[in-house]
Formats: structure tokens, C-alpha cells, sequence
């Protein structure tokens, strides 16, 4: 009797892209038991706590709407998954996409069969070290730390420290679009903004004008998590047709994302005023974005949806 072919092994890397929150569960925040990436909702259900000041109601402001996707190759589903939980649309390229709408809560689970692939979650922060973040990376295996992600509570020290009573450490779920919870692969910053010289941008956090500046440093457009190894679909559970399994049936690394990112174009801006939406998710009072300080940058010609809309963490590392 021949042997059963053996699956070739592959990695799975999903990016996380536009307004998502991050909270991390456990002791070790470094070893997280669990991190939860919540989809700010952006509707009229979750636009009332920071509005846009005149000032930023006009072409800055536009497509504030935002909607939470799973976008992903259709080539690699597995034969199970449900056909009625996405839609294919056209690629830039003319290739079909299959897109989800994430509505709810979500997990990202490895098959109860698989043996191989990570057995737990690393999240790659700044190495422990005396002193301030400095503004940008100096290698490039630096532009992997998680720091690049601006944290809410260092962003704007109102808002009340992380507590235990997870896996929201004190954050407001209601105003969640959708959110997901994972505990296996290894989580990095990723896409860090350019300015127009190619260097890394710094933006600074502050009131508009000449307002003091609370903070600065580069920011990251996405967060990635790699599962490396895999031999055994990976499935994203929550929709109520039933999960979607991804596996190499066609690439030897695949890739999917998630995104919150609004559904019009928009042009370059140096004041992020669409990043006012994360703060939906705290207890500070009704406020207007011209008095929440926003990241600034000076002549950043980027617009990549991910350096319009950064996410942002909510968690105390050492």
C-alpha cells in the first residue's frame, strides 16, 4: 500500500489594515494569550461621540464611513466553505477576490488536526530598554515592533490605563463593527509611512495650529500575523453560513486581509482625522476632533489607506 502524499507545508500571513483597536490578553503581553483586533464602527450608529470640526467636515473628512472586509484569494478556500458567506469582485489586476463582510465577532483558528505550525502567539514588541521609543527605526528588523502602532492611552493620557477584565481591558465593545480574536502566529508592525524622500515619517500628536506637541513618532499602516509551517487549513469562524477555511492550494505563502477602510478614494492628508474614530471605543466625554490630538505629518505625500486610517493598540508593555 503506497502512503498518503504528504501536504507540503505553507505559511499564512494576514494583514490587518484601516481602524482596528488591539487589546492584549494575559500577563506576558509579549506571549499574549489572546489578542482581540476591534473594527471601530464608523456609521450613524458610531459617529456621534467625535465628530469632525468645521475645519476637517470638508475633502479631509470624506469617506469617514468605513467598512470592515475580509478580502482574500478564492483559489485558496478550502472545497467546504460556504459560497453564500462572500462575494468575488474584480481585482485591480482583472483577477477575482473574494471579499467577506465582517459583522460580529470572529476567531481565526488552526484546523484541530493540524500538528505542525506555531503552538502559541509572540507579539513582537520594542525589546525592553531604558528610555523613550526614539521616532523612528534604525534597522529594518525594528520596523517590526509593535510600538509603531500608536497606543491610545500614551496618544492621549485621559483616557483611563488598560485593566483586567478582558479580552476589552476596559474599552467600550458596542461600538465594534466586528472583531477578532486570535492565540497562535507571530505579530509585527508593518508598511511604516514614507515621506516623500523615501525616509520614514515622523507625525506628531497635537491639537490643530501651533498646539504643543503631546508626542511623535513613525506610525505603522498595518499589523501583520504570520503562521508559518502549516500543513492544515486555517479557519476564520463567526459567519453564520459557517467558516471559511484558507490553505496553499495554490502559493506557497498565502495572504488575506482585514480591513475598516472607507469605500471612496481619499487624497493626501498630513492631519489623520479619520484615526478620532478609535477614541469611539473609550469613556471620554462627546468631544470634537479639533480637541483630540491627532497625528500630524509635514509634506507626507503617502496615501495608502493604511497611513490614512493607522490602527492603534490599547495595552501597558514593559
Amino acid at each position: 500500500m503506497n502512503p498518503a502524499p504528504v501536504q507540503p507545508s505553507y505559511d499564512l500571513e494576514l494583514t490587518f489594515v484601516g481602524l482596528t483597536v488591539f487589546t492584549f490578553s494575559g500577563a506576558d503581553k509579549r506571549r499574549p494569550d489572546a489578542v482581540q483586533a476591534l473594527m471601530v464602527r464608523t456609521d450613524d450608529h458610531g459617529m456621534h461621540h467625535h465628530a469632525p470640526s468645521p475645519e476637517e467636515s470638508g475633502a479631509a473628512d470624506r469617506g469617514r464611513r468605513h467598512f470592515p472586509l475580509f478580502t482574500f484569494s478564492p483559489e485558496n478556500l478550502t472545497e467546504d466553505s460556504p459560497i453564500d458567506a462572500y462575494n468575488l469582485v474584480p481585482g485591480p489586476d482583472g483577477r477575482q477576490i473574494g471579499q467577506m463582510s465582517l459583522q460580529g465577532d470572529f476567531t481565526i483558528e488552526m484546523a484541530p488536526d493540524e500538528t505542525q505550525g506555531p503552538r502559541d502567539l509572540t507579539a513582537v514588541w520594542r525589546p525592553p530598554a531604558n528610555g523613550p521609543l526614539p521616532q523612528r527605526p534604525a534597522t529594518a528588523a525594528e520596523e517590526e515592533w509593535l510600538n509603531w502602532v500608536p497606543g491610545l492611552q500614551s496618544v492621549n493620557p485621559s483616557i483611563p490605563l488598560p485593566n483586567d477584565a478582558l479580552p476589552l481591558a476596559g474599552l467600550n465593545g458596542n461600538q465594534a463593527a466586528a472583531s477578532l480574536i486570535f492565540n497562535r502566529g507571530v505579530l509585527t508592525a508593518g508598511r511604516l509611512a514614507r515621506a516623500q524622500n523615501g525616509s520614514i515619517a515622523v507625525y506628531e500628536f497635537k491639537l490643530p495650529g501651533n498646539a504643543p506637541v503631546l508626542g511623535s513618532q513613525a506610525i505603522a499602516g498595518a499589523l501583520i500575523l504570520r503562521l508559518e509551517g502549516l500543513t492544515r487549513p486555517v479557519f476564520i469562524h463567526g459567519h453564520p453560513s459557517g467558516p471559511l477555511g484558507l490553505i496553499n492550494l495554490a502559493d506557497r505563502v498565502v495572504r488575506a486581509s482585514f480591513t475598516n477602510l472607507p469605500d471612496v478614494e481619499v487624497g493626501e492628508q498630513t492631519r489623520l482625522v479619520h484615526f478620532r474614530h478609535l477614541f469611539n471605543f473609550t469613556n471620554l466625554p462627546v468631544i470634537t476632533a479639533n480637541q483630540i490630538p491627532l497625528p500630524e505629518g509635514r509634506g507626507i505625500p503617502d496615501t495608502s489607506f493604511g497611513t490614512i486610517c493607522p490602527g492603534a493598540t490599547f495595552t501597558r508593555v514593559p
